[in-house]
């Protein structure tokens, strides 16, 4: 189960309309197989239950490996407000495999795998070089094809 300062927050998050919200498996107590972090996720789901919920898949910060694809799809059958993943790792074939099992990812780890995880169908992504200096890279999908955008910020 989610720690209760999660829930308190992500209940906390629904109530302000947020459009949704992401949770991640805790870093020291670790959950042990896909149905150990598909049950946790499902739990935190089912605390916001009219609001997205995003699983941040972060298996080198957490230290649980996990298929993503598996947990999406167990946890979803329990909380159907599971929705999809921020994703930042490198396994593109669970990435691809939790898209067409109809999740919507966004790549976390966008400085080398923006452009093809569009290409295998993000939804888009972060990429910290993207987000520093005088231009910011907007990235993400339109209507299920990508589109890269480029905005100046004024002299």
């Amino acid at each position: 189960l989610a720690p209760p300062e999660t829930v308190e927050l992500a209940r906390h998050a629904a109530a302000l309309g947020v459009d949704a919200v992401s949770y991640m498996v805790p870093c020291f107590f670790k959950p042990v197989g896909d149905a150990a972090v598909a049950k946790m996720l499902a739990d935190f789901a089912l605390a916001v239950p009219t609001t997205p919920v995003l699983f941040y898949h972060f298996p080198d910060m957490t230290g649980v490996a996990c298929n993503m694809e598996r947990v999406l799809v167990a946890a979803r059958e329990a909380a159907p407000n599971v929705v999809g993943a921020k994703f930042t790792h490198n396994d593109l074939a669970d990435m691809q495999a939790s898209i067409r099992a109809g999740f919507d990812v966004l790549i976390g780890s966008g400085d080398e795998l923006l452009l093809p995880s569009l290409v295998l169908g993000t939804a888009g992504g972060f990429s910290v070089p993207g987000m520093l200096g005088g231009s910011r890279a907007i990235l993400g999908s339109l209507h299920g094809e990508s589109a890269v955008r480029e905005r100046h910020d004024p002299p």
